[in-house]
């Protein structure tokens, strides 16, 4: 219950500090529900994603969860979201982030761009 309320303690402080330096709203953060590609680009850019969020998952998730399900263990290099920010899902949540290794994540990109 603990780690729960400190979770959503960080992401609020995420969603502030993102919206601080992109200079908008908080408000216009949450509510928000897609984002388009030049967006997700300055996101991902943005040094929130590189040194706050990104490095945390990997800190929780280490192994490449798509490896770790067919037996291997990988270290994981990236991070890519389950659900694309493009289609709505949640950058501030862990659980829609997904520690892969550089194959699984050239996997998983070629898929993506295939069924666009």
């Amino acid at each position: 219950m603990e780690n729960s309320i400190v979770l959503k303690q960080v992401r609020f402080l995420a969603v502030v500090i993102f919206a601080g330096v992109q200079n908008i709203g908080i408000r216009e953060i949450v509510t928000k529900k897609t984002m388009n590609k030049l967006e997700v680009e300055k996101f991902k850019n943005s040094s929130l994603w590189r040194r706050t969020l990104r490095p945390e998952k990997l800190r929780q998730q280490p192994s490449c969860e798509t490896c770790h399900i067919k037996g291997k263990l990988t270290e994981a290099s990236a991070v890519e979201f389950i659900i694309k920010l493009e289609d709505g899902g949640d950058r501030f949540d862990y659980s829609n982030m997904i520690s892969l290794c550089k194959r699984c994540q050239i996997i998983k990109t070629a898929e993506a761009n295939r069924n666009r």
